[in-house]
């Protein structure tokens, strides 16, 4: 079941990303090798937005704004991506074995992650239409990271863990400007995540988070402290997340040209004379001429703590190689 939901929400993400182009296309008649009506205008919008924003980020938020008024469109949140072969240099056998599965679990495995938002409210205007010029929206997000041991025969190839992330997001756009940088948005984030099992597997916690972005030209900078949301002690699951996980994180981002951009991630929880602990992952895409138009090639290295909830306090290193669907920036 576990894994006809998985699939099942891969699908759902996969009809999504197609739809629209796809149903431009069987509208648009055109000539072997002519580009459709939905990648041409896709394509525009992209343009338009570069030539009338200063930097990445306000060029998103245009992107997204232009959207926002389709009422089938569901936006990327954080980046969408599938990578059908990594390489984890030392695997969680404990937790591995607390599920019951027989054997080791196996180094190679599949991750992907699905990541998308809607627009629940933004403010009406009945003197101007254009959604572009609000300056709050809420939305709501989903995330879903999945780990899958694909290639593991014997145990009949099964989903090692499974992240499910929604979140309640308000959006603030003060268009503040310091000298050549900008802080396009502020997002205050209500999240809760989880690996949707029981005990003794199960793993959650629920945060409040404030995100300040600040962007200049082609880079742009992330830092995300959060506020971690008490619980009892009896429905506590893990109650030193915040030693592994830390109080936030960092994240910086540069487009180098159209085709290829990178990005780094940074956790760390701040305990200088205690046990440090933290995390770090770089990310590379590049779009191909020779793939489709919706898709980069991508890479992905991580190590530290945290990489899964099943593993918050296990620390690995992965190597992974995939495609990507939609990027942060």
């Amino acid at each position: 079941m576990h894994r006809v939901i998985s699939s099942g929400l891969v699908m759902l993400f996969l009809v999504h990303s197609t739809g629209l182009a796809a149903a431009e296309k069987s509208a648009d008649v055109k000539s072997p090798g002519e580009k459709s009506l939905g990648v041409r205008i896709i394509e525009d919008l992209e343009e338009t937005c570069r030539k009338e924003e200063d930097d990445v980020i306000t060029e998103r938020i245009c992107f997204e704004r232009h959207l926002m008024g389709n009422r089938y469109a569901l936006l990327p949140h954080h980046p969408n991506y599938v990578m059908p072969l990594t390489q984890n240099a030392s695997p969680n056998k404990s937790t591995w074995e607390l599920q019951g599965y027989e054997g080791d679990p196996n180094q190679e495995e599949v991750v992907y992650q699905i990541s998308f938002k809607f627009p629940l409210w933004v403010p009406i205007d009945p003197n101007n239409a254009d959604l572009r010029t609000r300056p709050f929206s809420v939305f709501i997000g989903y995330t879903q990271r999945a780990f899958w041991q694909l290639y593991n025969k014997p145990n009949s190839a099964p989903f090692r863990e499974t992240n499910h992330e929604p979140e309640l997001l308000f959006y603030y756009f003060p268009d503040l400007k310091f000298n050549q940088w900008a802080m396009p948005v502020i997002t205050l984030g209500i999240n809760h995540q989880s690996n949707g099992r029981s005990e003794p597997s199960s793993r959650s916690w629920n945060r409040v988070y404030l995100d300040i972005i600040v962007a200049h030209d082609k880079f742009a900078l992330s830092l995300r402290p959060w506020y971690r949301i008490p619980e009892s002690r009896a429905e506590d699951d893990n109650r030193d997340i915040l030693d592994y996980m830390g109080y936030g994180d960092l994240k910086m981002a540069y487009r180098f040209s159209d085709n290829w951009q990178s990005s780094i991630l940074v956790r760390n929880n701040l305990e200088i004379q205690d046990e440090n602990r933290g995390a770090v992952q770089l990310d590379v895409a590049w779009a191909s001429n020779f793939l489709n138009h919706k898709l980069s090639l991508y890479g992905q290295v991580f190590h530290g703590y945290g990489e899964s909830l099943i593993d918050y306090n296990h620390v690995n290193t992965r190597v992974g190689i995939g495609f990507l669907v939609s990027n942060w920036l």
